[in-house]
């Protein structure tokens, strides 16, 4: 009765997807995690202790927290590190790991976040993390274990330039032309 399962016909993306997903939300939390389950379910829980404690609107997964436990191939690490200096120089977020795919958020961050994003593939995390952040939410990092599942990962070279070519277009929106400060809170929008 807690779970609703909603499914797109097409891929258009993991943002769209979310974005479409918070019609549904009724609750006071959302969570969302990565399907392919390289990151356990019962992993939540310890982004609610974080919470609680820290006493902050968002908690994400991190692989890059000092206590995470990651099993993924040397040069995804590389590649993730190198985005992390990227973040850090254009959006200084407190955060290490934007990409991992399991993140706590109080709904009410959604409902004044999401009609602003307008990416719906690979930096949508980073859109919703750095509009939060502008608006003053508090985000902590939680560790996590991954375990890769599958023999082959799933981001080659074009989804990079893909992610590097979305990051920077945030930046645009975010520094250069103001778009994140001029929208209107509309939970309706797609």
């Amino acid at each position: 009765k807690r779970v609703r399962v909603k499914r797109n016909i097409v891929n258009y993306g993991k943002g769209r997807a979310l974005k479409k997903a918070f019609r549904h939300v009724s609750g006071e939390y959302v969570v969302f995690l990565d399907a392919d389950l390289d990151l356990h379910p019962g992993q939540v829980q310890t982004l609610f202790d974080i919470m609680k404690l820290d006493d902050v609107d968002i908690v994400i997964g991190s692989k890059l927290h000092p206590n995470s436990s990651v099993e993924y191939p040397q040069s995804r690490r590389f590649i993730s590190l190198l985005y992390y200096f990227f973040i850090k120089l254009l959006f200084g977020l407190p955060v290490r790991d934007t990409q991992t795919g399991l993140k706590l958020l109080k709904a009410k961050v959604l409902r004044e976040v999401f009609p602003r994003l307008v990416v719906k593939k690979f930096a949508f995390d980073l859109e919703l993390l750095a509009n939060a952040h502008r608006l003053g939410y508090r985000i902590a990092e939680a560790p996590i274990v991954l375990e890769q599942k599958r023999k082959y990962g799933r981001i080659g070279g074009e989804a990079i330039w893909q992610a590097g070519w979305d990051t920077l277009a945030v930046f645009y929106r975010m520094y250069i032309l103001k778009y994140y400060d001029q929208v209107k809170e509309n939970p309706k929008d797609e």
